[in-house]
């Protein structure tokens, strides 16, 4: 996102930060960091007209940016489904965060949790979703993608849960610990990789 053109805008540069191109003109008052759809055909990202925020696709390409929700607590977005079916959003609405799903053509959103949760991400393989408790010192929970029960994770918690996939099912750092760890999605533990610094983990 920049802010050059007097609006926070979607731009789209080289991975060496050359050749920056202008890919929104929403004229919002806020625009939040993109992510690309798994095919790389699409940027799904947030963007915040007076006080409505929304989720908005455009494509690779360029072109008109379309909402594809349209609703009230929208707050910020957490990726994509590895299909490239939906992406996910965190919803704020009557005290408490949500995980819901905004199906890619448009259509009625899905909640992806109901008992509080945020920051939602499916594993690479697509086999287990997972997101953050709210309120319960950051533990991570997992279901699997056939809507098995919802199962804690991590129960010393995650430091700010600045989780990041991985082919084996995702990397984070502890709370306790101080150290970073990548979580097993096929053995269900964690495995401390090394002693982190002061700095935050993102």
């Amino acid at each position: 996102t920049s802010n050059r053109s007097g609006y926070e805008e979607i731009w789209v540069a080289n991975a060496d930060g050359s050749q920056p191109v202008q890919f929104t003109d929403l004229r919002h008052q806020l625009a939040e960091v993109g992510h690309w759809s798994p095919s790389g055909d699409a940027i799904a990202f947030v963007s915040q007209d007076r006080s409505s925020r929304q989720i908005y696709l455009i494509g690779s390409s360029g072109g008109p940016a379309v909402p594809i929700t349209n609703d009230e607590g929208v707050d910020s977005g957490s990726g994509w489904s590895t299909d490239g079916s939906g992406y996910y959003y965190d919803k704020f609405r009557s005290g408490r965060r949500e995980v819901w799903k905004a199906p890619r053509g448009g259509g009625r959103p899905e909640p992806m949790t109901v008992n509080g949760g945020d920051h939602g991400f499916e594993s690479q393989r697509g086999i287990f979703y997972y997101w953050t408790r709210a309120g319960q010192r950051a533990a991570l929970m997992r279901r699997t993608s056939d809507g098995d029960r919802e199962v804690p994770l991590v129960p010393r918690g995650c430091a700010d849960c600045g989780t990041n996939p991985s082919a084996e099912g995702f990397y984070y750092a502890a709370i306790e610990t101080n150290a970073v760890y990548r979580y097993d999605e096929k053995t269900g533990r964690s495995v401390r990789l090394r002693k982190r610094s002061a700095l935050p983990f993102y």
